[in-house]
């Protein structure tokens, strides 16, 4: 059946006007119903590592997101395991997938090696603990968990541990947070007094330390960096001093056992870390093990000096690299720097040992400074300051460094003070050193006894006899122990120099006098103790007779030290202590003579014959092991010839005078037997035809005396 539909009505004017909004709505429903039947776009995965590179042993380095950490593989391990560590099995699946749901491990390393590309990696892109430079002189503190840096006003700002220069600082244990405001000139100067309070031999022993102190927590950061060894005598208040710095610096520090610990187990600590390093009981020559432990952290603060990457082979030959950044304070009672390229690297401080009525006023003094320093000082406080001055320390090393090279000083030594006296500056002042400060810092490099010059052989090994500390005599040094032997003529003193005396001729060194004053240094070369002061140095094997014999003017003698006779040098005084003994004045010229009418010299008269009576330095003794006293120096007694002119052995008897006429001057001592002495020990006296000598020869009217 056929039902009939209406005709359709007639288009009307409106259906013509709203006819184009009609096709345009149907338009956009199409558009969308397609929209809704196509597959939706998978969104960007995050890339769950980061490839740096490889280096110049095969591995390859990447830093994991998820972890926070390092890991290093060479090619053969990448495994599934140490893929799955790098990244989450989805990632593996949607990269290396087999298409069932599986992952093809080889594809998985191939997407690694492709993404690795040729890009090279160096140590300096992965940094630890300390600041750093983030570039362009902007510095970058890492403190394990945060990392900070500072914004175009300098203020501080958290940030992150990926930097746009390609360069990750890497998540650590946590250090020292700056939640503080950063010190205050005036907290500062705390600082200050407290180092002041400490009695350094040296003047300016604190401004030293200060210096030190900062350039440490800067390493990372400056270019050049110095170190110290502080000599600390038993009782000396080394142990309070460490302690003091650890707590101004926080776990930022690391700490070792100098002679116990191992240079590789130092390098693995060290991991990369820019952060102060303070070993204690640093000796070491207890043992051959201690000597070569001593030896090898030394080696690893020469490198650090600029910044050196150390490179050591592994068990499985892929070999590690360690950079080192680090500024090392070593405290012992001796120290070990023995090569004369430590002199531009190191810093030698010395504490004074106060004993009787000097001790109680100082520890008072020092208790006092430490705690006012301790009340307002905390870690983060202070690197938040070096982290705000750390590119003005930087500029200002560089300026007192120029200064001090047009004041004379070496390079790599002015290098050294200056980084030490930009650091003490930064400790109460802001901003670029003041000019007046420039000239405090000439006066004491050019004042100071740690401006040394470049050191020869000889000097070094001499150096290594005259600063070698008696640990029997409280750690004093040969060279305190030599000069406070010189008789001063006051009586009350007298016991206390024989004792000095005895002290330094038990370790084979003895001063020898002309005229009642000490002219040379005798060095008994074969002496046992000298074992022990070259033990661990260049000179160790006895090999120092060689050393010592380039400097001028010294003499290769048998003398008596104590109870026995031994064969060593004699160096003139004035070369072992030029502040204090000055040279001798130079013997008058040819031409000079000439022009006095051919006059011969006064004749240089004999100890004896100047002063008759004895000198308080000739009339002092020594105690032999036997206990009995020794004469070292004879009086002349009256009538009798001197002794000045007397040789004999220790087997010889002396000779009897009685009854004997005076010598003539001319004519050589006769022994026991009546014969004259070996012609090894007569003073050799030139003849000259005529009686006369000759212009170009002086005549030496004086006689050497052998004791």
């Amino acid at each position: 059946m056929t039902i009939d539909r209406p005709d359709r009505r007639a288009a009307t004017p409106l259906d013509e006007a709203i006819r184009p909004a009609l096709e345009e709505q149907e338009s956009n429903n199409r558009s969308m119903r397609a929209k809704s039947t196509e597959a939706p776009e998978p969104e960007e995965q995050e890339q769950p590592f980061i490839p740096l590179g490889m280096d110049s042993s095969g591995n390859l380095h990447y830093y994991v997101l998820q972890a926070e950490s390092f890991i290093s593989m060479s090619p053969d391990k990448h495994s599934r395991n140490n893929m799955i560590f790098l990244a989450p099995r989805p990632y593996w699946e949607a990269n290396a997938g087999n298409g069932r749901g599986g992952v093809r491990w080889e594809d998985a390393a191939r997407h690694c090696f492709t993404m690795t590309g040729n890009r090279k990696f160096t140590p300096d892109r992965t940094r630890g603990l300390g600041i750093w430079d983030g570039g362009k002189g902007v510095p970058v503190y890492n403190a394990g968990q945060k990392c900070y840096t500072l914004d175009a006003s300098g203020n501080i700002i958290p940030c992150s541990n990926i930097a746009d220069a390609g360069i990750i600082y890497t998540r650590t244990e946590a250090a020292p947070q700056l939640d503080a405001p950063p010190l205050t000139d005036e907290e500062g100067r705390l600082i200050m007094d407290y180092l002041a309070s400490i009695p350094f031999r040296e003047t300016h022993g604190h401004l030293f330390m200060s210096g030190l102190l900062v350039s440490s927590l800067l390493s990372g950061y400056l270019s050049f960096r110095p170190h110290c060894w502080i000599n600390a005598p038993a009782e000396s208040g080394k142990t309070d001093l460490r302690n003091t710095l650890f707590a101004l610096m926080g776990n930022i520090a690391l700490d070792f056992e100098g002679a116990e610990s191992t240079p590789a187990g130092v390098r693995q600590r060290l991991n990369g870390n820019a952060v102060p390093v303070l070993f204690d009981e640093s000796e070491g020559k207890d043992s051959k093990r201690g000597i070569s432990n001593i030896q090898g952290m030394l080696d690893i603060a020469r490198s650090a000096t600029r910044g050196g990457i150390v490179l050591k082979g592994s068990v499985d030959g892929t070999g590690q690299s360690f950079p080192l950044r680090a500024g090392f304070m070593f405290f012992s009672v001796d120290n070990q720097l023995n090569r004369a390229s430590d002199l531009t690297r190191f810093i030698i401080l010395t504490l004074q040992k106060k004993t009787g009525p000097e001790l109680p006023p100082t520890l008072e003094r020092i208790r006092t400074a430490r705690a006012a320093m301790l009340a307002a000082v905390s870690p983060g406080k202070l690197i938040g300051r070096l982290l705000k001055e750390a590119s003005a320390v930087k500029r200002n090393a560089e300026t007192i460094r120029k200064a001090l090279e047009d004041a004379g000083e070496s390079g790599r030594r002015s290098e050294l003070f200056g980084t030490i006296f930009a650091g003490a500056w930064s400790l109460t002042h802001s901003g670029s050193v003041m000019p007046e400060y420039l000239e405090e810092c000439k006066e004491i490099a050019a004042s100071s006894r740690l401006a040394l010059v470049e050191e020869n052989d000889s000097e070094r090994c001499l150096r290594t006899i005259i600063e070698y500390r008696d640990k029997n005599e409280g750690g004093l040094l040969l060279s305190e122990l030599l000069l406070r032997g010189i008789p001063t003529g006051n009586e009350n003193d007298q016991r206390s120099e024989r004792q000095n005396r005895e002290a330094a001729a038990r370790n084979g060194v003895a001063l020898k006098p002309e005229g009642g004053q000490p002219k040379t240094l005798f060095i008994a070369c074969g002496h046992t103790a000298m074992k022990e002061i070259f033990k661990g140095t260049d000179w160790e094997g006895g090999n120092c007779r060689g050393a010592l014999s380039n400097f001028e003017g010294v003499a290769f003698k048998k003398e008596r030290l104590l109870s026995g006779t031994y064969r060593g040098i004699s160096i003139p005084i004035h070369l072992v202590f030029p502040d204090k003994f000055p040279p001798p004045e130079e013997p008058k010229t040819p031409d000079d003579m000439q022009n006095n009418e051919d006059e011969l010299p006064e004749p240089v008269l004999s100890r004896a014959d100047m002063e008759p009576n004895g000198t308080p330095f000739d009339n002092e003794t020594e105690i032999s092991n036997n206990g009995r006293e020794q004469a070292m120096f004879f009086r002349k007694p009256p009538g009798r010839p001197s002794p000045g002119q007397e040789t004999r052995t220790d087997n010889e008897a002396p000779p009897s005078h009685h009854g004997k006429p005076e010598e003539p001057p001319d004519r050589p001592p006769e022994n026991n037997a009546g014969r004259h002495p070996p012609r090894d020990d007569m003073p050799q006296q030139s003849i000259f035809p005529g009686g006369k000598p000759s212009i170009n020869q002086p005549t030496n009217h004086t006689i050497e005396k052998t004791l």
